[in-house]
Order: structure tokens, then C-alpha cells, then sequence
């Protein structure tokens, strides 16, 4: 069973598959790493790391054959695999920044974007909180294997060659296979990353391209709105005072001559009569 690093000494790094078979968070990662095209197991994805291969073995040499300077190079492979988790982890930290800046800002430019391209910032939204979970477990407390110094307590000075030899080699070849399922994460957080990205440019480019014609519809379609028009003319108001009389006129031409009239007065008496009507 492996143990976590310290300063000095350390444990045999024998690789044993986990007893206890994978759990729903192992398994949601493996369909995710699926998903984003990175070939992997349930038990890997459990592990944390992959199998180591059988082609990393030390050789069996004789005592004798080993020299310091082999013992050397061992020393500097095992290191060379810390280098390299230090690279993973600062390459995921600055994509980690990345992802974290467009989130709220991309959370915070749905409510402004029509309905298309906020479906299309929603799956971009997705996409990052993806990536920022898969750059969490590269980040995530994993296992280190490293040489068991006490099993060199005991042992003649060639033996102790040869048993470090061993034990160098083993445990690069174990830090190698954690390495390599955290380069597969920082991959398939990267893939992640870049197809929102994509997202987010065509929903950008959708909206610049057909927002100006949608506008122009949207202002005709509430300037011809009955209601609209109502609430902003708002109600009729009282009926206003009586103005001044205007001038006069210039006078106008005079009009056409009227037909004769009749008159229903009783006749006249003649005259010289003395007779009243």
C-alpha cells in the first residue's frame, strides 16, 4: 500500500489494483474523460493513475554490475517525473485561472442575449464548469511512490545497489503512470475549455450578424402595440378653459339673390272707400 512522500525514506512502491470497486465519483469522471475522447478505465479512473508498464522494470543484473553512475541516472529519471507533475500542475493552474474569469462573465451576459445564443452560452457555461471540475482533480491529493529506504537496512553494500536500483525504478515507473492520467486530465480539460470557446465565438458571431435586424422587428412590432401606446400617452386629462375670441374676418362677397316671397296679409279696401280692414 502506498503512502504519501515525505523528505526521506519512503515505501516499496508495489502497484495494487484497489479493493473496493469504483464509486459514483469515479465513475461520473470516466464517463466524462469518455466523452472527451481519452481512453480509460473505471478501475484506472478509481486508481488514479494508469497500469504501469511491464517494460519499465528494472533488469535483473548482477551485483557487481551496478555502478554509481547507473544508481545516478536512476536518481535523475525519478526526479525527472516530479518535474513533470509540477509542469501538469501549473499548466492546469493557469487554464484554472482561465475558466474562472469567463464564468461569471459569461453568467453574467445570459439575461442579455437573445433566446438562440443563450442556449448556446448555457452549453458554454456547462463546458467550463467541466473543465474546472476535471483541472480540480489533477489537483486533488493523489499518491507518490518513492524508495523504501528500510529495505536496504541490513544488506551488504552491493546488495543495497542493487535493491535501490529496484526500488528507483519501480517507483518511476509508478509516478509515470499517475503522470500520465494527469496529462490525459489536463487534456480533456483543455478539449473542454476550447469547445466553449468555439461556442461562445459563434454565439457572438450569430448574435453581431443577425441582433441589428431582430431589433429593428422588435421596435416596429411595439410601436404598432395598442397597449404600448396607451400606457405611454396615458390618460385623457380634464377639459381646458375656453380661449379668447379671434379677430374679425375680412368680410365676405355677397351671395346670390333670393327667390321671390309671398305674403298672406288680407287684401287692401280701395281707396276712397273709408272702409277699414
Amino acid at each position: 500500500m502506498e503512502k504519501p512522500p515525505t523528505q526521506e525514506g519512503g515505501n516499496l512502491p508495489a502497484i495494487q489494483a484497489k479493493a473496493e470497486s469504483p464509486g459514483f465519483a469515479a465513475t461520473f469522471l470516466w464517463l466524462l474523460l469518455r466523452l472527451l475522447r481519452i481512453r480509460c478505465s473505471r478501475l484506472e479512473v478509481n486508481n488514479r493513475r494508469y497500469e504501469p508498464n511491464s517494460k519499465d522494470a528494472a533488469p535483473t543484473v548482477g551485483t557487481d554490475a551496478i555502478s554509481t553512475t547507473v544508481l545516478d541516472l536512476a536518481r535523475e529519471l525519478y526526479a525527472s517525473e516530479a518535474k513533470r507533475t509540477a509542469v501538469v500542475h501549473e499548466k492546469g493552474r493557469t487554464l484554472l485561472t482561465v475558466a474562472g474569469l469567463l464564468i461569471p462573465l459569461l453568467t453574467g451576459a445570459i439575461p442579455f442575449v437573445p433566446g438562440v445564443a443563450r442556449a448556446g452560452c448555457v452549453a458554454a457555461l456547462i463546458l467550463l464548469v467541466i473543465t474546472v471540475y476535471l483541472l480540480t482533480e489533477i489537483h486533488a491529493v493523489g499518491v507518490v511512490s518513492y524508495p523504501n529506504l528500510g529495505a536496504l537496512v541490513g544488506l551488504a553494500e552491493t546488495q543495497q545497489k542493487a535493491e535501490l536500483l529496484a526500488n528507483y525504478e519501480a517507483s518511476r515507473s509508478a509516478n509515470a503512470a499517475a503522470n500520465c492520467f494527469l496529462v490525459d486530465l489536463y487534456r480533456a480539460a483543455r478539449r473542454a475549455a476550447l469547445i466553449a470557446l468555439v461556442v461562445i465565438m459563434a454565439m457572438g458571431t450569430m448574435t453581431a450578424i443577425f441582433l441589428p435586424g431582430l431589433e429593428d422587428r422588435v421596435v416596429l412590432k411595439l410601436r404598432s402595440h395598442p397597449d404600448l401606446i396607451r400606457v405611454l400617452q396615458g390618460p385623457v386629462g380634464p377639459v381646458g378653459r375656453d380661449g379668447l375670441d379671434g379677430p374679425a374676418g375680412p368680410e365676405g362677397p355677397q351671395g346670390l339673390p333670393g327667390l321671390p316671397g309671398t305674403c298672406d296679409c288680407p287684401p287692401r279696401a280701395p281707396k276712397g272707400t273709408g272702409a277699414k280692414p
